[in-house]
């Protein structure tokens, strides 16, 4: 009898690690298919700042985008808290809080890009004037796109890499300087954009 009951609880726990599995596999999914529709976004709003009549073209797919990361982000939180309540100590892990905050700056950003930022940019790419076409719409556009990439990156980063044995302040002291660096790349290649509004006024 204690054997038969010891033969069940093996099973129960081999199930139990299948859905764990499962919903890692779905969470590891939902964060590849949220950093693929960022980068995509971002490949795609930078090469139409060359090319006008492609951005105008893609104008509607960046809501279509949008809404995409949206439901990454909804299916990671859904599939992020059943693994942390069914692994509790990963809580205590400082990595994962890191990556636990590092998510909040991408929902924070994420409000600020999309009720903020991707309206400016609309105005900008359909006026294109220097009306709409500030510094002030560049620099809010470079700063929180840069922070996207780089914040989506460093999540998929940690998760693969949370064994290598290196601190938070250690993660930290890249994170920064590559959202600055990117920043300054992203922001003069939105200033372009401006000199040519500049040469048409």
């Amino acid at each position: 009898m204690f054997s038969l009951y010891g033969k069940l609880k093996r099973k129960m726990v081999f199930l139990n690690e299948i859905g764990y599995n499962i919903f890692l596999i779905l969470h590891i999914i939902s964060v590849v298919a949220g950093l693929g529709a960022v980068t995509v976004t971002d490949y795609l709003h930078l090469t139409g700042i060359r090319h006008r009549n492609l951005e105008m073209k893609l104008i509607p797919i960046y809501p279509l985008l949008g809404k995409f990361i949206i439901y990454t982000v909804f299916f990671i939180v859904l599939t992020g808290t059943v693994l942390v309540f069914n692994k509790p100590s990963l809580i205590s892990s400082h990595l994962f809080q890191l990556k636990i905050f590092l998510f909040f700056i991408i929902i924070a950003n994420g409000v600020v890009l999309h009720k903020k930022v991707a309206k400016a940019l609309d105005r900008c790419i359909i006026d294109n004037t220097t009306k709409h076409c500030t510094n002030q719409v560049f620099f809010i556009s470079a700063l929180c796109g840069s922070i996207s990439i780089v914040t989506w990156y460093s999540i998929l980063i940690l998760s693969m890499t949370k064994t290598y044995g290196y601190s938070v302040l250690n993660f930290i002291s890249f994170y920064i300087p590559t959202i600055l660096l990117i920043f300054v790349i992203a922001f003069y290649t939105e200033k372009y954009r401006l000199s040519k509004c500049r040469k048409k006024k």
